[in-house]
């Protein structure tokens, strides 16, 4: 199994924590800044997202992140 980067810890302990309705363009962004020059694109949040899923670790920033994304594709595009 994959092991997940401390950078990207960090932003799930954070992101595990958060009130507030966040989407997953802010995770994004934070793991963006955490990861620094590592960050390629898109896909790293999104096999964060999988990899934390497939070790059962922060449920709440997995269960946020998807509906988040789903919420996304039911909005009208313009």
């Amino acid at each position: 199994m994959s092991k997940i980067s401390e950078a990207k810890k960090r932003v799930l302990d954070q992101f595990e924590q958060r009130q507030d309705e966040w989407t997953f363009g802010d995770f994004d962004n934070a793991l963006q800044k955490s990861m620094g020059s590592r960050y390629k694109n898109y896909k790293d949040s999104v096999s964060t997202i999988h990899l934390a899923n497939r070790q059962g670790k922060w449920p709440k920033t997995v269960e946020r992140y998807n509906r988040s994304v789903a919420e996304s594709f039911k909005q009208p595009q313009p």
